[in-house]
Formats: structure tokens, sequence, C-alpha cells
């Protein structure tokens, strides 16, 4: 079971906006910047060895962290604040929703910390253009935290639980990647692409987040892999201009359509990509996936 607090801020931009790579990295970083300069109180000194890391808001949210599991092993956790950016209206609209997801009891807590930050951003602007914006609302589970511009309200928790149910359930689910999906093995071809190793991934990605920051009670069951069907498959390796440090941004763009037999296992799996994300670079918005559930009567009288 994982608690988490997840929030939408609308921006609007002074001028039209044109970003020519995923601006994951230029909202990320910027948050992180003015949240060092609003908060820290130990300058000049560097976060990893700081004492104030642990109740700091850059710190906790976006430090990594060794942590050991439940069966000795041990890991790097990463930082529990996913941002992504989404509608982008590229050199037409001024407006974006900026998506934020705080994992975990602890960095929720956070929330405030982090609108302030992104105030002072818009004041500065971001990406090589500058370009400068406005909070105008917040939103969370469909209702405005705002009144009147000012913030006046937070986001509530919600739980991600696993369902630990074998009910097989015949059906159909359509899988939209709205940001490149970066595969962690580095397949590029949409004939390569590989339905049980994303379901794979999503169940490490679960296991490390539940360790890290929920109550270790996920536990990894095997899936039987039964004959799934691919149909309207339109997804493509999508691959931008390179970042600041010169890497390239790319993976999966597109949806696809699947068809079987799914337990109520993968099913709360597919919940929990539509919340986290998957792939490399998560926390800077790669690999937001939104899943479209439409099944028939399931095989034990169950459905989606």
């Amino acid at each position: 079971m994982i608690r988490y607090k997840e929030a939408s801020f609308v921006l609007e931009f002074e001028r039209p906006i044109a970003f020519f790579s995923f601006p994951g990295q230029f909202f990320r970083k910027g948050i992180g910047r003015k949240l060092k300069e609003i908060y820290c109180t130990a300058k000049n000194k560097d976060c990893k060895s700081c004492e104030h890391r642990a109740d700091c808001p850059f710190g906790l949210l976006y430090l990594t962290q060794e942590i050991t599991t439940s069966d000795g092993k041990k890991i790097t956790a990463p930082p529990p604040f996913i941002v992504t950016p989404e509608a982008v209206g590229e050199g037409v609209d001024s407006i974006m929703m900026l998506r934020v997801v705080f994992v975990g009891q602890q960095s929720g807590d956070y929330f405030r910390n982090v609108y302030n930050a992104l105030g002072e951003l818009g004041k500065s602007g971001i990406s090589k253009n500058n370009y400068q914006f406005k909070v105008l609302d917040v939103f969370s589970q469909d209702r405005s935290l705002c009144s009147m511009g000012k913030l006046v309200g937070e986001p509530e928790f919600d739980i991600w639980d696993m369902n630990v149910s074998y009910k097989k359930i015949e059906g159909s689910f359509l899988v939209f990647f709205s940001t490149p999906y970066i595969c962690p093995n580095g397949t590029r071809s949409a004939m390569d692409f590989n339905y049980y190793e994303m379901v794979e991934v999503i169940e490490k990605r679960a296991t490390i987040l539940d360790q890290a920051y929920g109550d270790k009670s996920f536990v990894v069951h095997e899936v039987e892999q039964t004959p799934i069907q691919f149909s309207d498959l339109e997804i493509e390796y999508y691959e931008a201009d390179t970042t600041d440090e010169g890497e390239f941004e790319g993976g999966f763009c597109g949806s696809f359509r699947v068809t079987g037999h799914f337990s109520d296992y993968e099913v709360s799996l597919y919940e929990f990509v539509t919340i986290f994300n998957i792939g490399k670079r998560t926390s800077e918005g790669f690999g937001r996936i939104y899943i479209d559930l439409d099944c028939d009567e399931g095989v034990d009288g169950g459905e989606f």
C-alpha cells in the first residue's frame, strides 16, 4: 500500500510556448532550484551530506536514498516527487497543466513548498527561451484548491493498493503513452515491444516505491502468460533534441489495444502505472501512461 498526493497546476504563460524537447526536465530542475533558494538553511553545503536533508524540502523530494528491503537487499530508491507536463500547446496555446505526485506520507507534507517554488519559478522563467508564467489554479480530486488567486487548500492523501485476487477477467484495454515511455532494456522498435516485459517493469517499480515509501506489503505474483492479442497498434519511437547533458530523450509514444484474460492483480498494476509512471526518468514525467479499461463480463463473473 502506498499513500500519495496528486495535484494539477494550471499554468498561464505570458506568451505562446514551444518546447523542442520534452519539458519535464525544465520544470523539475527549476522547482528544485527554487526550493533550495527559498528553504535552504545551510548555504554552500553538499546536500547529500547535509544533516538537514531529512527535513529539507529539496533533500527529501530530490535526493535518492539507499534503503534496505524486507529481504535484506540494498537498493537505491528514486525521489518521491514526480513532475509531468501535460497538454502542451506548441506555439499556439499559453496554457499548460503540470501534474505533480508526492509519493509517501512524508513527501506529501511539502505540497505548499512546491507551490511557492513554482510561483517563484514562474517569475524567472524556464528553458533557454525564459518562458515566464503564473499559477492560475490547482486541482486535486476534481476540486479547486484556490480562491481569488490564492491557495486555500491542500490535496488529500489517496491510496494505491494491490489486489491479490486471481480471478480471471476476459476483455480488452487501451494503453496510451501520453509522454514518452523509455524502456529500461533499450527497446526502440515497436515490433519488439513486449507486453509482459512492461508488466515486469511495473512490478519492479511498484516493489521499489512500496519498500521505500509504502508499508512494504507489495508482493510480486506470478502472471500467467496467456495468449494476448494486440490490435490498433499505433506506437512509434520518439527521439527529441538532446538535453543539457548531451543525452537523447526518446521513448515510445502512441497507443495499442490488448485483448485477453487478465487477473485482478494485473488490473491493480495498471492502476499503479497511471499514478506513478514507468520506465526511465519517471521523476521528469517520462512514462506517463493512461489505461482505458473496457472489459466484458469476466470468466468468473467479474468485470473491470
